[in-house]
Formats: C-alpha cells, sequence, structure tokens
C-alpha cells in the first residue's frame, strides 16, 4: 500500500508512475483511501452528488441548515477554482476534480450563470 500511495502522489503530480487511471479507479472499488484531503474532498463530492439527484441542481444553500457543511464545502471549490484559474497561484484543486465537477453541472460562477 506505501508504494501504491507513493505511485499515486507521482501520477497526480503528472509525473511517470506505475499507475494508471484504471488502476486507481480499481484500488479505489477496493475502499483504497490516498489521504485524507482526498478522502474528505470525495466525501463532500459524493454529498454533492446525493443532493443533486434529491434537488436537480447543484447549487446547495447555506440557509438550508441540514446543509450548511456541503454548502460551504461547494463556497470553497468555487474559491478554489477561482485560484486556479490565475497562473502560478497555489491551490487544492485539481484539473480532475475541475472535470468531475463539470461533469455533474456545477456552476463555478453562480452569478455569471444567471445572467446567461
Amino acid at each position: 500500500l506505501v508504494i501504491q500511495k507513493a505511485q499515486y502522489k507521482l501520477f497526480k503530480e503528472h509525473k511517470p508512475s506505475t499507475l494508471t487511471m484504471d488502476r486507481i479507479e480499481k484500488l479505489e472499488q477496493l475502499g483504497i483511501e490516498w489521504g485524507p484531503l482526498e478522502s474528505s474532498w470525495n466525501f463532500r463530492y459524493k454529498q454533492l452528488l446525493a443532493f443533486k439527484d434529491a434537488h436537480g441542481h447543484c447549487q446547495v444553500s447555506a440557509s438550508h441548515r441540514e446543509h450548511i457543511d456541503l454548502a460551504r464545502w461547494v463556497d470553497e471549490q468555487r474559491a478554489q477554482w477561482r485560484l486556479f484559474q490565475q497562473q502560478g497561484t497555489s491551490t487544492i484543486i485539481t484539473e480532475e476534480r475541475i472535470g468531475l465537477l463539470d461533469s455533474i453541472g456545477f456552476v463555478f460562477e453562480p452569478l455569471e450563470a444567471e445572467w446567461m
């Protein structure tokens, strides 16, 4: 497991690695968690998927107390995305995470989306 985690880190940094996306997915299906940040992000992402299934959208409002933690996470993803857009700015969001959020209809700029 230590070797897989080291290879996973290399893969995430776009460095040569023995892991492929297919292998990563298979390991995750077996319950492998790559680290606390990865595990936490995946937990909230799954919550967002469930929210979307229930409500038909990803616009989580902090006004609903039962979704306050998810709403904060959603806001943080938007903030991290804005940082990601600035070249050379350090951020915890990755292209992969942006792709996952895009694939479910996540809106990174909700105010701009209202005008469209």
